[in-house]
């Protein structure tokens, strides 16, 4: 499961270091990992779908972001914060424009939008949770901001390549693609305050 948030996460936002927000906590952080946990091993036995769909708050996915896998997302992003909608996510971070720069990122076309600030950026993107099929979901970014103003999706979309390109995925993640959900989940259904899955 947090394989594709997290993926979703350091798209539309950020992750490096610890939040400062209340939300963040080691207690919430390991709630998560019992609950991952819980999710792969019935999903390496074949179970059946639960009868009732696990819930997942937004402390415990701010918290295992930022706090359990921190070190494992691109670096130049960080205090990530995200908060659930009705099938909405909005996701909130700080961008290093310098460290994006130091890596010829935004030579790439980006530096028109970006070229007048520099340091670190607050970034916001809000998004709609889509249902493609069971077992298959997908967002559709909304409402994309650095600084408070507005930036095309693109820039987004070069932002989510450039995070999540890798060895093992050259082409880095198309944000605009259906993704498998992970460990046989059926649906994920977004709520305020928490995500529900089944």
């Amino acid at each position: 499961m947090i394989s594709a948030l997290a993926t979703l996460f350091v798209l539309l936002a950020t992750a490096e270091t610890p939040a400062a927000d209340s939300t963040v906590s080691l207690v919430e952080a390991h709630a998560m990992v019992e609950k991952l946990a819980s999710l792969e091993k019935r999903a390496k036995l074949g179970k059946a779908p639960r009868k009732t769909p696990m819930s997942v708050s937004e402390a415990e996915i701010n918290s295992y972001v930022n706090l359990t896998r921190g070190s494992e997302l691109p670096k130049g992003l960080s205090d990530v914060i995200v908060r659930f909608e009705r099938d909405r996510l909005v996701a909130r971070g700080l961008l290093d424009l310098e460290q994006l720069r130091g890596r010829g990122l935004l030579t790439e076309g980006l530096d028109g939008y970006l070229g007048f600030l520099s340091g670190k950026v607050p970034v916001e993107v809000t998004g709609r949770q889509l249902i493609v099929s069971e077992g298959v979901g997908a967002f559709a970014i909304d409402d994309a901001r650095l600084a408070t103003l507005p930036v095309p999706v693109t820039v987004i979309e070069r932002l989510a390549v450039w995070a999540t390109t890798s060895a093992e995925n050259r082409k880095g993640f198309d944000i605009h693609s259906p993704f498998r959900l992970p460990y046989a989940l059926r649906r994920v259904r977004l709520e305020p305050g928490r995500a529900l899955l089944d």
